[in-house]
């Protein structure tokens, strides 16, 4: 379940001018170098903002989905060559072998996390991976920012033990955005299993 789903949209529908990366953001460094990744993979993007991921990637994808909780970004001209999918919840939708998602983890609530990596995790096929970047400055764990979404600024230590559950990581990069912002970008693999499944 996605709490305050309406109220989201809105928020987001209203302020979707403010999604900017410029050539040095994290994504764009990662992904220079990781482009073999995506190589004739089925490519879930959440959270696509303007499409510079999209377009950076999607000519060498097997097939690319963006999806997100706003009608607004699915709108986006960037986003009529490719399958768009309306998020009103944590249900899988698709089956792909790689899912990416870039500045939306810190969107996602703190009573979420377990469900969202669930849903990555139900949504991938064997192997599949996950590719995502998260701030990892100094902060409080469950720290929110005042700005009508509840954003919420996770601790490692909290992302790591939720995703242990479900993944396991293959790769660790770190990067700054906007100024003096630092994240974490992480390359995951699906378990064969759940960890709590396994003993």
């Amino acid at each position: 379940m996605i709490h305050d789903l309406d109220k989201r949209k809105e928020w987001w529908s209203a302020n979707s001018d403010i999604v900017w990366l410029d050539d040095e953001s994290t994504p764009t460094q990662y992904l220079d170098s990781h482009i073999h990744l995506f190589k004739d993979k089925r490519v879930l993007e959440i959270g696509p903002g303007r499409g510079r991921q999209k377009d950076k990637v999607c000519d060498i994808t097997k097939s690319y989905t963006v999806a997100d909780i706003s009608e607004k970004f699915l709108k986006e001209e960037s986003f009529q060559d490719v399958s768009r999918h309306l998020m009103t919840g944590y249900e899988p939708f698709g089956d792909f072998d790689l899912i990416h998602f870039w500045f939306v983890l810190h969107h996602v609530l703190h009573r979420e996390l377990e469900d969202f990596f669930e849903f990555l995790y139900n949504s991938l096929m064997k192997d599949g991976l996950i590719l995502f970047n998260f701030p990892s400055g100094e902060f409080s764990d469950h720290q929110i920012a005042d700005d009508g979404i509840k954003t919420s600024l996770h601790k490692r230590e909290l992302i790591d033990t939720v995703t242990m559950n479900f993944f396991r990581i293959v790769d660790e990069f770190k990067g700054v955005d906007f100024p003096e912002v630092h994240h974490t970008t992480y390359l995951m693999q699906k378990r064969e299993a759940k960890w709590e499944d396994q003993g």
